[in-house]
């Protein structure tokens, strides 16, 4: 069994969400705290209480009246001998809706109906654990109007099944059973600590929906050694300091289960110290527990794990969802962390988003993932590093990422929201073919803030060499995302002698450093030189107009090597920044241009979409 799609309605942050969608493998819940993940947990394992969504009143306004109704939509994907085997475990009569009424005729669709590999229910259960069908007949089978039902019992060997009668009319409580197997299936492992390292011991081998009868599932697994040692293998896959989960009676009526930690001193492989498993880390009950489920299912279960990153460190959490995988059944994650995504590799992304106090979602499925991913390759980007954001300003390069924030603190206009991101190879953004569109595609994909990859506020590029009629094509292409620096590049705002005298003081161990004056004259003496400008007019290398136009990356690079007498080489990442550091203490006046544009840049979006 496995949930293909689920819709909430009135429960809680939900009014009447869209569906969710899950792949047949790993999926996963994304969402800001507070954006009704928790409600989606509780609606995903058919648990739920009486909470209706509650709509904000106005001033004056009298308080709405709450529909008492809270409901869950669910499609279910499952095969038939799944539903014969739950009846005949169950000693449970089926009331099978039919289109005949023909003995012969009806005992053969009933078999199709139990050698069905796949059949396709769709729900709803509202607060009070009543199940209904949203589709007659529930099965969804043959096609025929239905004209009667056939009541089945299991045999009194429960090794099949017969027709007790034949009724004319509808009855089908097919939609209850279904229900009540997809409790039966459901697994859902909350990130919080489980102290199940006790017990009483019972005959059961199933494990308890909350793991509190772990131990006594593990001491009636101990007469299967091939399964036991099975299980060990993968708890020591994921936790290498582990050697062996032994469970066993602490006295006649309850079980104990005890962690022998390898010993380190040994060559070969053997047990070290036992200690009890309340003694052991919070992740170590937790993957006990999963790793039991999904070894022992005899069916594919629904597993369901809350937060497996605050629980688990990223190795053991990677090694877990990789055991998972090769399993059959059906996983569905929530998560904070780009690291359980990329782990997980799911077939969808459910992003909950919290709107004017009403839960949304949306789904992302595999191709758009794909897709987000190899855009975020190409720009040589992590899923980390832009996963949280509210915003991103994608910047020119690694100078700006790192000098932007600090340019926007020291304005008072840091937000937590906003990432700072470069671009690889922008040049592109040029360039007519298939991949000059790549920022473009990012704009289109991302900035409508329907992707898990969050919108880009803007583009802060350089002007280097282009022409005014080169950078308009680009701010109308960007929709106006693109803001140019006024001069040709950030480090045109880095030529200031006070600052680089002070850096190279710093740098320069051996010998006299350079005072001021002898940086101001260095600068003023080699400014005009026809190498630093891509035209040969000097009358635009006049005042003002150089610091503006000039190369200052190969300026600064040769200015550098000369007072150091080649002993320093400029590099523009580290000591673009601590010139901007120096610059921003003690003569921020010279950055006030700077200053502008990057404020500029983060409320490009705001101006934009106020005057659409």
């Amino acid at each position: 069994m496995r949930i293909e799609t689920l819709r909430i309605i009135n429960y809680k942050s939900f009014r009447k969400s869209e569906a969710f969608r899950f792949g047949p493998q790993f999926s996963v819940l994304v969402g800001t705290n507070n954006a009704g993940k928790t409600a989606a947990l509780e609606a995903l394992s058919a648990r739920f209480r009486y909470k209706p969504h509650l709509r904000p009143t106005k001033a004056g306004e009298s308080p709405p009246v709450p529909d008492p109704r809270s409901q869950v939509e669910v499609t279910l994907v499952l095969s038939g001998a799944e539903i014969i085997q739950h009846m005949l475990r169950g000693g449970r009569q089926l009331d099978i809706p039919t289109s005949s009424g023909d003995r012969a005729h009806i005992e053969a669709q009933i078999r199709e109906l139990a050698q069905a590999a796949t059949l396709r229910f769709k729900l709803a259960v509202d607060q009070s654990g009543n199940w209904t069908t949203l589709t007659k007949p529930s099965h969804g089978l043959w096609g025929e109007p239905i004209q009667s039902f056939a009541r089945v019992d299991p045999d009194p060997d429960r090794q099949g099944w017969h027709i007790v009668s034949i009724q004319q009319g509808v009855s089908d409580n097919l939609p209850a059973t279904v229900g009540t197997l997809l409790l039966e299936s459901i697994y859902v492992f909350r990130a919080e600590r489980m102290n199940i390292g006790e017990c009483p011991i019972d005959a059961s081998s199933t494990l308890k929906p909350d793991a509190s009868n772990l131990a006594s599932v593990l001491l009636q697994l101990t007469p299967s050694p091939d399964l036991y040692d099975e299980y060990n293998a993968y708890v020591r896959e994921v936790f290498p300091t582990i050697y062996r989960v032994a469970s066993s009676a602490a006295n006649q009526n309850t079980a104990k289960i005890t962690i022998n930690n390898i010993d380190g001193e040994a060559a070969e492989l053997k047990a070290g110290i036992s200690v009890p498993l309340g003694d052991s880390g919070t992740g170590v009950s937790q993957v006990l527990a999963i790793l039991y489920v999904a070894i022992t299912a005899q069916t594919p279960l629904i597993i369901i794990i809350d937060e497996p990153n605050s629980f688990l460190h990223p190795g053991a959490m990677r090694k877990l969802l990789a055991i998972l995988s090769r399993l059959n059944h059906q996983y569905i994650l929530t998560t904070h962390s780009p690291d359980v995504i990329n782990a997980a590799d799911p077939d969808t992304v459910n992003l909950i988003q919290l709107r004017r106090n009403e839960s949304a979602v949306q789904t992302l499925d595999r191709t758009k993932l794909d897709s987000q991913r190899l855009i975020l390759d190409e720009l040589g980007v992590r899923l980390s590093d832009v996963f949280g954001a509210d915003e991103i300003l994608w910047v020119e390069g690694s100078t700006e990422e790192r000098c932007f924030p600090m340019l926007l603190t020291h304005q008072g206009e840091s937000r937590p929201g906003i990432s700072v991101l470069s671009l690889v190879a922008t040049g592109d953004l040029e360039s007519r073919k298939i991949r000059g569109s790549l920022v473009w595609d990012i704009y289109a994909r991302f900035s409508d803030g329907t992707a898990l990859i969050p919108p880009a506020i803007a583009f802060a590029l350089d002007r280097e060499s282009r022409t005014e009629s080169e950078m308009a094509d680009l701010v109308r292409r960007s929709r106006g995302r693109v803001k140019f620096l006024p001069r040709r590049t950030y480090e045109n705002y880095l030529i200031q002698e006070d600052a680089i005298a002070s850096r190279l003081s710093e740098l320069i161990l051996d010998g006299e450093p350079p005072t001021v004056q002898q940086v101001s004259s260095w600068i003023e003496a080699n400014r005009r030189r026809d190498e630093y400008f891509d035209n040969r007019n000097t009358s635009a290398r006049d005042e003002g107009e150089w610091q503006k136009d000039i190369d200052a990356p190969r300026f600064l690079k040769d200015l550098f090597a000369a007072l150091s007498k080649t002993t320093i080489t400029f590099d523009k990442i580290t000591h673009s920044v601590q010139l901007t550091e120096w610059l921003l203490k003690n003569k921020p006046d010279h950055l006030a241009e700077l200053l502008n544009h990057v404020r500029d840049c983060i409320l490009v979006n705001v101006r934009s979409d106020t005057a659409g």
